[in-house]
């Protein structure tokens, strides 16, 4: 007989905000959820729910003998509990970026191959409708011969979590992994999603706002990809209204994706007409389906959408964005 949600042992590392979130949907799929936890998560965080199996000691949450882990700690901290997972030939999912750092990842990757575990990246958007639908179109060269993407996440840290001093939350700290390229590397992965691998890369950024942070707070990327199109992204940490689209422009016609109109259109360049292709979801739900993906694998055995070395290759990319900063400074 087959194995269903119900069967499945999950433990959900760190219990901050993301790590909340999973737990809250792994319960609504009908898993069992154990949590480890340092207790260092901000009191004031939302949701929690004490109904839930909570350690202290990982050796306990090993004795459990989980199907799976998700690793929602900061990020510096991802690479190690990886290690674990592996070294224990558990499947993982780890929000994203995977590490923190290049060094050792590589590793990591073949000793999970080795290991046959099944791995998956928090890459959620990569599971949006509006996204999905576009990736299919530009595959089938719907507007033509594409040359360029403009693309936008314009947000303000300090309304992240408004429990919490955004100065000193994992995404402001470079000791926990922050920084806006490593933070708000949803978009650069989107940039490999939809256009192939960064070939060729030119980043400008840094600290730019009065958010006095010890990270970069914005980044202006321009990319060559292995398809051909040049990219344009733009990201920062101090609009107070957000903004977040993505536009891809072909000979033929513009595909245009609005974050926060929720769709998809298209104007057709050969009778000046704009219609909706393609409506989006509730963000929650890109939450769920990227979870989902990963326990239907750890069921099936089959491959996610976004595994550990998918997930690498992003962060190399993100890598070779920051060292291109660094060198412009």
């Amino acid at each position: 007989m087959a194995r269903a949600y119900s069967d499945l042992v999950t433990c959900v590392v760190g219990y901050g905000s993301i790590g909340r979130r999973h737990a809250r949907n792994l319960k609504k799929l009908g898993v069992r959820v154990v949590v480890y936890r340092t207790g260092m998560a901000h009191p004031d965080t939302p949701e929690y729910d004490d109904s839930l199996e909570f350690y202290y000691d990982f050796e306990e949450v090993l004795a459990l003998n989980p199907d799976a882990i998700f690793i929602c700690n900061p990020t510096s901290l991802h690479a190690e509990f990886a290690l674990k997972a592996i070294e224990n030939r558990i499947d993982f999912f780890v929000e994203k970026p995977v590490s923190n750092q290049l060094a050792g990842t590589d590793v990591l990757v073949r000793a999970a191959r080795e290991a046959g575990v099944i791995s998956s990246v928090g890459y959620m958007m990569r599971y949006d409708p509006c996204l999905i639908k576009l990736r299919d179109l530009l595959q089938q060269n719907s507007i033509g011969n594409v040359s360029s993407a403009i693309m936008e996440w314009g947000t303000y840290l300090p309304s992240w979590h408004g429990w919490e001093d955004y100065s000193n939350s994992y995404a402001a700290r470079k000791t926990l992994g922050g920084g806006l390229v490593l933070t708000c590397s949803h978009e650069i992965d989107l940039a490999r999603y939809l256009f192939g691998e960064i070939s060729l890369v030119h980043a400008e950024g840094g600290r730019a706002s009065y958010l006095d942070i010890e990270v970069e707070d914005h980044v202006d990327i321009l990319s060559k990809h292995a398809s051909g199109v040049t990219s344009f992204l733009h990201i920062d940490w101090f609009q107070k209204k957000g903004r977040r689209y993505v536009h891809v422009i072909g000979d033929q016609g513009r595909l245009e994706w609005d974050f926060f109109k929720n769709n998809l259109t298209l104007f057709d360049f050969s009778n000046q007409e704009e219609r909706v292709l393609e409506q989006g979801s509730d963000v929650n739900r890109l939450y769920e389906a990227n979870i989902q993906d990963f326990l239907d694998s750890v069921l099936d055995r089959s491959p996610t959408e976004c595994d550990f070395e998918e997930g690498l290759k992003t962060l190399e990319s993100c890598y070779r964005i920051l060292n291109v900063i660094e060198r412009n400074e």
